[in-house]
């Protein structure tokens, strides 16, 4: 098992650190992590490697982040100014997730 933080301190774009029995790996954000988008960050990062994390289907899937966006009172435009640093991939996930549309892919 592995823990990742990423973390405005980070000093290199990646680094295994050993605690215990455990490995957690420090990453270095890819903009400046804040308040105001820590969680649009945190999203964005399960939507780059969702089909790797996630056992549950599509539905479930669009329900769970529905709920965690309505919750934070959170939209996709609030997601847009993040989008520049991130793979493309995102967008595929989000298409097929439905968070482009609101719909199922």
């Amino acid at each position: 098992m592995t823990c990742e933080i990423v973390t405005n301190k980070a000093t290199n774009d990646y680094r295994e650190v050993k605690l215990a029995s455990s490995t957690v790996t420090l990453r270095k954000p890819k903009t400046k992590v804040t308040e105001e988008n820590f969680r649009q960050l945190q999203l964005l990062d399960l939507l780059k490697d969702i089909d790797f994390y996630s056992e549950k289907d599509t539905e479930e899937q669009f329900k769970r982040i529905m709920a965690y966006m309505h919750a934070y009172r959170m939209h996709f435009s609030n997601l847009e100014e993040y989008l520049p640093y991130y793979p493309d991939k995102v967008y595929k996930n989000m298409y097929k997730v439905g968070l482009l549309n609101g719909v199922l892919a």
